[in-house]
């Protein structure tokens, strides 16, 4: 149900994968422009810690995987708050789909990667990639 590469609307509906330690300084973030953007969905393959996050901050939808939430959910963007690993295969995951996609650091392993990966999502998606202490 993702939308592609289009025109962004207001507010942004945004899909979060991860839930766990990091995710309530993401979460924090995107209330602060709430008017701008909404967490929609959340998904993590722990769902019971999913749901946990999903009540603390009002997210109407969780998901035990990104996959069934991006099949399910209708969104604008992507914020990527999974364990470091997973992050390459995520982008692509949402790339594929014309996404916008927020990155926890680091995108990939070393530079080289994260300089095929920015190289091949590039016509695909608007990427960011953030770190919460900076």
């Amino acid at each position: 149900m993702s939308r592609g590469h289009s025109a962004p609307r207001s507010p942004l509906r945004v899909g979060l994968v991860g839930a766990g330690w990091v995710t309530p300084h993401h979460l924090a973030g995107w209330q602060q422009c709430r008017d701008r953007a909404s967490v929609v969905a959340i998904a993590d393959p722990d769902r019971q810690q999913a749901e946990i996050r999903a009540r603390e901050y009002g997210i109407k939808s969780v998901y035990d995987s990104a996959e069934r939430m991006l099949d399910d959910t209708e969104l604008d963007a992507l914020d990527i708050a999974a364990p470091r690993q997973f992050h390459a295969q995520l982008v692509r995951l949402v790339a594929d789909r014309g996404l916008a996609v927020l990155c926890q650091k680091p995108l990939a392993p070393n530079f080289s990667e994260a300089q095929t990966l920015v190289d091949e999502v590039a016509s695909k998606c608007r990427l960011m990639v953030h770190e919460n202490w900076r």
